[in-house]
């Protein structure tokens, strides 16, 4: 199994100090290596059919006329994604604080979308999963979240379900750009926006295993 991590929104706490509302972790996993292989390939020829750069990077905030034509293009392929969301407002900041302590949001978050992914992660047996995250962390970033996910993602048995943990730059991963956009389009649904709730309901909705929004009130 393969699994890429991306997250919308920042993981600051002081919402009043210009923080966004919600931090999202989307984790979009493929079983069949061969149907995220044509996925990536379905992405790098929506460029071409869009006559952009061959670098261009599919970002979901920033790139307002690529949207549909993007998530049309991924429509076909199969792969499914496990949600998780904090949500800042101010009235939360006590719970997050005595929850999370010296842990940072981005840690919990996912930590716990992987927790909730557990299930799927398990039924793949031995062969574990193996997880891509954005590089711009640096090295000692993937050596936490590498370290993270071990400690904590395992099997009854207490066996990491977590094969690796691979870094990549976004603007090479056509798959890191689709969890970008799912945890982007997660984000806006939950801010209530037109658009992302079309776009959640229409291409995401039908292949959504896991969704959790905390802390709940």
């Amino acid at each position: 199994m393969l699994a890429f991590v991306d997250e919308s929104g920042d993981s600051g706490r002081k919402i009043l100090n210009r923080s966004s509302r919600f931090f999202v972790i989307a984790v979009v996993v493929f079983q069949n290596h061969d149907e995220a292989r044509d996925c990536d390939a379905a992405i790098a020829r929506l460029r071409q059919e869009l006559s952009l750069p061959p670098r261009f990077e599919f970002h979901y905030a920033e790139n307002s006329w690529t949207k549909a034509p993007f998530l049309n293009a991924v429509a076909r392929y199969g792969f499914a994604h496990h949600i998780f969301a904090v949500d800042k407002r101010p009235e939360n900041a006590p719970i997050i604080q005595r929850t999370l302590g010296n842990e940072s949001i981005y840690h919990f978050a996912l930590r716990r979308a992987f927790t909730n992914a557990k299930p799927w992660l398990a039924a793949e047996g031995a062969r574990g999963t193996s997880v891509i995250v954005d590089e711009v962390g640096g090295k000692k970033f993937r050596n936490d979240v590498a370290a993270l996910l071990r400690r904590n993602i395992t099997d009854d048995a207490g066996s990491p379900l977590i094969k690796r943990v691979d870094a990549r730059r976004s603007t090479g991963s056509n798959l890191l750009q689709l969890a970008d956009y799912v945890a982007g389009v997660a984000n806006r649904s939950l801010q209530g926006r037109r658009e992302g709730n079309d776009f959640m309901r229409r291409y995401l909705t039908p292949r959504q295993e896991t969704m959790e929004v905390w802390p709940t009130t």
